[in-house]
């Protein structure tokens, strides 16, 4: 097996609908955990070899000062214009050992040479007026980011104590995809990230040298959709921090949690669309990872959920609810003009797997 190493330090790209967006994005980050913006200039303008497409790039940039995780924030001007449709997608994960300003610019000619290749539809899209999506530059569907392995030194920072005592910092970003989906080269994002030389805290989870972790997660078999990324951040008290975050605007909600472990905090922003924030108390890594309601749902038809499905019980989220037209009064073919909807799912192609599943029998072992 080829190892390929990826540098040490860590720069996730968000392709943001708008420059407005990213601001408002990048002072919510601020503001909410910590991950202070960039205080290095950084050239707006459009890298050489892109005349064709007649637009600038707008970057903003912050850095995490534990996990030195640069959250790189790349709109396009003229991409998007209604302010209704907005969001953040993971566009690149890449590993750079230069200077912080370096880096961006590293990561941002490398995305101009995968757009390049996928000119012509980020042209029409553009000029009807269409969102972009990453897999309109990088030409990956499936949810698959651009990822960019180069050589570097190996990483050999600690992975149980990546973060400094007292402070909090992004330690996670998971990445759902299609497995079946494939790169260019006709690697699966399992098999690119276990040849690369990231390190493995536990099975699952591989590990830039700063402390920045990748978790894969796979969709199921039936999915038709993809939940949101996911950025997890640490953070020393959850319950101070709740306060905190509930008093900033955010909506904070539990989950995974349990009578042997504590599990993580969910949180959403108006300011922060497209990407699902988690907040945890925990430094030691966990194969496991508590998915929201989005992914079970994944492979379900949306018409056929009552409006309420997701709301929390308690008597402090009754005045939440509304009144769902179809309740008592569906038929089969409110589920047949739902399932023609999404014509997809009547062919396997997308999610069935190259071979055959093999289903291992269980051993012939008597009882006790």
């Amino acid at each position: 097996m080829i190892e390929t190493k990826i540098r040490e330090k860590s720069i996730v790209t968000l392709l943001s609908s708008s420059a407005a967006l990213s601001r408002r994005a990048q002072a919510t980050l601020d503001e909410l955990f910590g991950i202070a913006p960039f205080d290095t200039e950084i050239d707006s303008s459009a890298p050489p070899r892109t005349g064709f497409l007649n637009n600038k790039f707008h970057s903003l940039a912050s850095k995490c000062s534990n996990s030195e995780t640069i959250l790189h924030f790349l709109s396009i001007q003229g991409s998007l214009d209604k302010e209704e449709n907005q969001n953040l997608a993971v566009l690149s994960i890449t590993g750079c050992s230069g200077s912080d300003a370096e880096s961006i610019e590293e990561s941002r000619a490398s995305l101009v040479e995968t757009m390049r290749k996928n000119w012509l539809k980020v042209v029409l899209k553009k000029s009807v007026g269409h969102k972009l999506e990453p897999s309109d530059i990088v030409g990956i569907g499936g949810g698959l980011p651009l990822l960019r392995a180069i050589d570097c030194a190996s990483a050999t920072s600690s992975t149980d104590d990546f973060l400094k005592e007292g402070k909090q910092g992004l330690k996670e970003i998971t990445i759902p995809h299609f497995d079946n989906s494939l790169y260019p080269d006709g690697r699966s994002l399992l098999l690119t990230l276990s040849e690369s030389s990231l390190t493995r805290p536990v099975v699952g989870l591989y590990q830039f040298q700063g402390g920045l972790t990748i978790r894969p997660l796979p969709a199921g078999t039936l999915d038709q959709v993809l939940p949101r990324p996911s950025l997890v951040f640490r953070c020393d008290n959850l319950e101070d921090n709740i306060k905190v975050l509930r008093n900033r605007g955010a909506i904070t909600g539990k989950i995974g949690f349990n009578a042997s472990r504590k599990g993580q905090v969910m949180v959403q922003h108006p300011y922060i669309p497209g990407l699902d924030l988690r907040l945890t108390e925990t430094v030691a890594y966990s194969s496991s990872f508590p998915e929201a309601q989005e992914a079970l749902l994944a492979g379900s038809l949306t018409e056929l959920q009552n409006k309420n499905v997701l709301l929390e019980g308690g008597v402090e989220n009754q005045e939440d609810a509304v009144p769902d037209l179809m309740n008592g009064v569906g038929d089969c073919w409110v589920e047949f003009r739902a399932t023609m909807k999404q014509p997809l799912g009547f062919f396997k192609s997308r999610t069935k797997p190259s071979k055959p599943l093999k289903i291992a029998k269980a051993q012939d072992i008597p009882y006790e």
